[in-house]
């Protein structure tokens, strides 16, 4: 199975769990799944705002 956003891994740290993201892409099956569920549009638009927001997101 394809992954729909690639780039992310989850870390253990001694604080817990942690994010490190490089390069962070969807995918096309990722694209597809967001324009056919109508919450995810939702998701998707919310994204593009805080892109605009947060230059290095």
């Amino acid at each position: 199975m394809m992954a729909n956003i690639v780039g992310i891994k989850f870390i253990n740290t001694l604080g817990g769990k942690s994010i490190k993201y490089d390069n962070v892409q969807i995918t096309p099956k990722g694209i597809e799944y967001l324009f056919s569920n109508s919450m995810m549009e939702r998701v998707k638009n919310t994204l593009k705002d805080i892109k605009g927001t947060i230059p290095e997101f």
